[in-house]
């Protein structure tokens, strides 16, 4: 639909094509990292993967695409020089960039600005998850061991009830994120 609209549809201005990409990367983005769940029995696990495989074949695709996949596909058709720079600066600190320690502080930021765009708001939500993800396992990579009190320190900026991160980091520990 995007791309339909944004080569078909002449009518549409700049901003609402910026505002229409900036949408698409964000929904791509805020696909979870690991879609199976920790603890779902086999069976489960099997009739989603067939919900999955119809859905696809919907769509018009081969197989159940990836995370990686879309967010490459929408990289390779140029979707950031379309979006607004808020978004593409957000893609990049949180998909290209390593900066554990002051990720938090620079997401923050770009995060209030896209609450206050009716279009793009409901996308913060998950993102913030997201960072918190990005945050967990940038840390990871460099330290053996974090104190909770420490990973709260980082967290403090972030709009989120502790409860909710606390909630967040289990779910990904146990996907192994």
């Amino acid at each position: 639909f995007y791309y339909l609209s944004r080569e078909k549809n002449k009518s549409l201005t700049k901003d609402q094509i910026m505002i229409m990409s900036s949408s698409v990367l964000l929904a791509a983005m805020s696909i979870p990292l690991q879609a199976a769940k920790a603890g779902t029995t086999f069976a489960e696990e099997g009739m989603q993967k067939e919900k999955n495989r119809r859905m696809a074949q919907l769509l018009g695709f081969d197989i159940n695409p990836r995370r990686r996949s879309i967010l490459e596909e929408l990289l390779n058709q140029g979707i950031l020089d379309a979006v607004i720079p808020e978004v593409k600066e957000l893609y990049l600190i949180l998909e290209e960039e390593f900066s554990p320690l002051d990720l938090v502080q620079r997401v923050i930021p770009l995060l209030k600005v896209l609450s206050g765009q009716k279009k793009l708001q409901s996308y913060v939500r998950p993102l913030e998850t997201l960072l918190v993800v990005r945050l967990l396992s940038q840390l990871a990579d460099i330290y053996y061991s974090v104190k909770l009190d420490y990973f709260k320190a980082l967290l403090s900026d972030l709009d989120m009830p502790f409860m909710e991160i606390e909630k967040t980091v289990i779910k990904a520990v146990k996907a192994r994120q």
